[in-house]
């Protein structure tokens, strides 16, 4: 079941932007060994669901690392900053990004609103206005 996971993640980035996120995660995900998959249920909306939720997520990925992958927002790296675009055209709100740039990742904050950042980041410029990771 894993593998057919990984080969539908795969078959999904062939046309994903950007190209060096795409690729670097197509190189990535053949090397996973074990995912684990948290299943959002609708009690999820109600009092702190999301935050508890989150916490489950943080918990796992502190202890175990790898890369996170959510449906409607798309997969990060290996420090947890989202890497190729897989969010909707009305995604709004501050976001943490990272760009593959000459080897090195590059990470910082995009408005996911901003048409100007958002066509940017597809195409593998760091975003005018964004906020460099410290």
């Amino acid at each position: 079941m894993a593998a057919e996971e990984l080969e539908e993640f795969i078959d999904e980035l062939q046309d994903a932007e950007p190209a060096t996120g795409a690729k670097w995660l197509r190189d990535y995900l053949p090397k996973v060994k074990t995912i684990y998959a948290i299943q959002v249920l609708s009690g999820t909306d109600e009092a702190e669901g999301w935050s508890e939720l989150g916490s489950v997520k943080t918990a796992l990925w502190n202890k175990l690392g790898g890369i996170l992958q959510a449906d409607g927002e798309g997969f990060s790296n290996e420090d947890g900053y989202h890497v190729v675009w897989q969010f909707s055209d009305t995604a709004s709100g501050p976001w943490w990004m990272g760009l593959l740039r000459e080897g090195e990742w590059v990470h910082f904050e995009m408005e996911l609103s901003d048409k100007r950042q958002r066509e940017q980041f597809l195409q593998g410029e760091l975003p005018t206005g964004a906020k460099l990771a410290t």
